[in-house]
């Protein structure tokens, strides 16, 4: 099985860049214009495994299991670095403190380095004017990746010095694809269920439960950020930039804030899907108390988004649910 394998959905990109390094034509830098989770970030460690692999079974072909490729393909090689916003957006000082400094060090693994641009469409003006610099005189052995939903909010003369791929929104299959995800979705759309047949009084102990989900989802953002930052102090060879590590700190820890929104938000949604089918089924006799339990999730997400407490707003829409679902003389219990 090909490396490129792991990219699903997304044929097109693959035979474009396979090609690119099979012919020596590898770009110094790319624009992968798609939605976001569409594949960005398994393109580029298909095509940093590529430009490392000490022993190719073909060209543009890694071998996908020498020591390289595996830490390049986990994300945790030194050649394959991937930049995030800080905060709301891409500042300029990263890019002249951190970006620019990096991409001129000498890599001491492997062959080129590939460094990605997570969410480049959020770069301010000057991080763009900055980075359009880099682009003009690009260091050798360096392969940029700009990952991209909205390519209008990039500067022209930015984008022109960019070999461009769009991507196309995956199938549902293939965003699937995680089984733990998979599971997780029938265990959430449940909760609906549960809280239908039983009651309001099985609301914040079913919170709980699904509370437990999220749990594993910061865990394993912990671990991510734990090996980015030994990542990032590695590739940097232990010399920071003034000010990098405590930037680096500060955007891990506003990467594992969000995880546990999202998983939040991935909880209602599974939620509220499993809701508009009983919707689709239900008669008018109790298609009311339905769309008052879509509400109570919007509601829900609302009151996270504004920095509410997610556990407590979750038991309040279960609440809520359990009230507006339950057979007749079900909520009295």
């Amino acid at each position: 099985m090909s490396v490129w394998d792991a990219v699903a959905d997304q044929p097109t990109a693959v035979a474009v860049l396979r090609g690119a390094v099979a012919g020596d034509a590898v770009a110094h830098a790319w624009l992968l214009v798609g939605p976001r989770g569409s594949g960005q970030r398994e393109l580029g460690r298909a095509l940093a495994a590529a430009l490392n692999c000490p022993t190719p079974v073909a060209p543009g072909e890694p071998c996908g299991t020498c020591l390289t490729c595996t830490r390049l393909l986990a994300g945790t090689h030194t050649a394959g670095v991937v930049f995030e916003p800080e905060g709301a957006m891409h500042l300029v000082d990263a890019v002249r403190d951190e970006w620019m400094l990096l991409a001129t060090r000498t890599l001491l693994e492997g062959d080129t380095r590939v460094l990605t641009v997570a969410s480049a469409d959020l770069m301010n003006e000057p991080a763009q004017n900055a980075f359009l610099k880099v682009l003009e005189e690009p260091p050798g052995r360096v392969v940029w990746l700009l990952e991209a939903e909205d390519e209008g909010a990039l500067l022209e003369t930015l984008v022109s010095r960019c070999q461009r791929l769009a991507l196309r929104t995956r199938t549902v299959n293939a965003a699937l694809d995680d089984p733990d995800r998979v599971a997780a979705r029938a265990r959430h759309a449940a909760a609906v269920d549960q809280v239908a047949d039983a009651g309001p009084t099985v609301a914040i102990p079913l919170a709980r439960t699904l509370e437990a989900w999220t749990g594993e989802r910061v865990k394993a953002r912990d671990a991510a950020n734990a090996a980015d930052l030994q990542l990032m102090e590695e590739a940097y060879g232990g010399e920071w930039p003034p000010g990098a590590r405590v930037r680096a700190q500060k955007r891990l820890d506003r990467l594992k804030r969000q995880e546990r929104t999202d998983a939040f938000g991935v909880i209602l949604e599974d939620m509220a899907t499993r809701l508009r089918e009983r919707l689709a089924g239900d008669g008018d006799s109790v298609a009311t108390g339905t769309i008052d339990a879509l509400a109570a999730i919007e509601e829900c997400r609302d009151a996270i988004d504004r920095n509410g407490q997610p556990l407590l707003q979750l038991e309040r829409a279960l609440l809520r649910i359990g009230l507006a679902l339950a057979r007749p003389g079900v909520a009295a219990r």
